[in-house]
């Protein structure tokens, strides 16, 4: 499927995103108000017609990703769209702390880009897989006042690249690369929401345990990892 990402203008809500791909192709309605968004989409050479990106592949569902099909980098400007593409969902909100500001506007995407690039308190990588950013993981530095030696990994995926490997290869891969390069820090930490089984497996397999609830917020379970 070739891609293209669109210019963004102010519409009412296109087809929610994290559809499956079996559900056809985008009306001519809903493909106009996909570019009226900005939206990614993506062309269904099977199906004869337009997709959006985050579509779930159930027709050809991809292998899982392994450590080498996964790159790290910084978020630029020009992903803005794909930023909003992937995070403009109440699903992914559903898995972080803050609260989903509904709608994720072009905006406040580029606004998190220049902070995830700009703050010395802690380093933010997108998850690039294909050469397209699928999602984030960020290590915060200052995770506990008390404690230096302490630093938190956070991480969020678009829907669409759940359920593939991607996070426990990119989280693993993080971690160890974190204690190798920080020296000073001997402790990492996560927090995960309650209920949350998969993200909890994903940290299980980067060798974090479970500490127990988070005191700050019941909902949340604290894993933790040392050196």
């Amino acid at each position: 499927m070739s891609t293209s990402n669109l210019e963004e203008h102010e519409t009412g809500p296109p087809r929610p995103a994290g559809q499956n791909r079996s559900n056809g192709t985008l009306t001519r309605a809903e493909l106009a108000q996909a570019r009226q968004a900005g939206l990614s989409l993506a062309y269904d050479a099977a199906q004869d017609g337009w997709v959006r990106l985050d579509v779930i592949d159930d027709i050809d569902p991809p292998e899982s990703a392994g450590a080498a099909d996964i790159t790290l980098r910084p978020w630029r400007a020009e992903d803005v769209f794909t930023y909003v593409a992937l995070l403009d969902d109440n699903a992914v909100w559903e898995t972080l702390p803050e609260d989903y500001p509904a709608p994720l506007t072009g905006d406040m995407a580029r606004a998190l880009i220049e902070l995830s690039n700009d703050s010395p308190h802690h380093l933010v990588r997108a998850i690039v897989m294909d050469g397209a950013p699928v999602g984030q993981v960020r290590l915060q530095y200052d995770a506990d006042p008390g404690d230096s030696a302490t630093a938190e990994i956070s991480y969020w995926l678009g829907r669409a690249y759940w359920g593939r490997g991607i996070a426990s290869a990119t989280v693993a891969r993080f971690a160890e690369s974190s204690l190798a390069r920080h020296p000073g820090i001997t402790r990492l930490i996560a927090r995960v929401k309650s209920g949350n089984i998969a993200s909890a497996r994903v940290l299980e397999k980067a060798g974090f345990r479970l500490q127990g609830t988070d005191p700050k917020d019941a909902d949340w379970q604290v894993y933790h990892r040392s050196r």
